[in-house]
Parts: C-alpha cells; sequence; structure tokens
C-alpha cells in the first residue's frame, strides 16, 4: 500500500483525508488525543 509523508507520520494513501471521530467518556483525554492528532496530521 502507498503512503504519504505527513510531518513524521506515515499515512496510508487511501487513509488521507479522512476525519476521525473519537468516542469515549472522558472527555478530557479524547480533547487532548484530538489535539495531538490536529498538530501531528495538520502541519
Amino acid at each position: 500500500m502507498d503512503c504519504e509523508k505527513t510531518s513524521n507520520v506515515d499515512i496510508p494513501s487511501p487513509y488521507v483525508g479522512l476525519r476521525i471521530l473519537l468516542v469515549g467518556h472522558n472527555t478530557t483525554s479524547l480533547s487532548n488525543v484530538a489535539a495531538i492528532l490536529e498538530n501531528i496530521l495538520l502541519k
């Protein structure tokens, strides 16, 4: 599978641009994970 290099993360080409929905009970942790993903993937 082809990958696209985004910052220091290799993302398989079919998954580039997909949105991610995080679901869980601990909203603080989910917010932190979402912020980290956003910082990594949108640089």
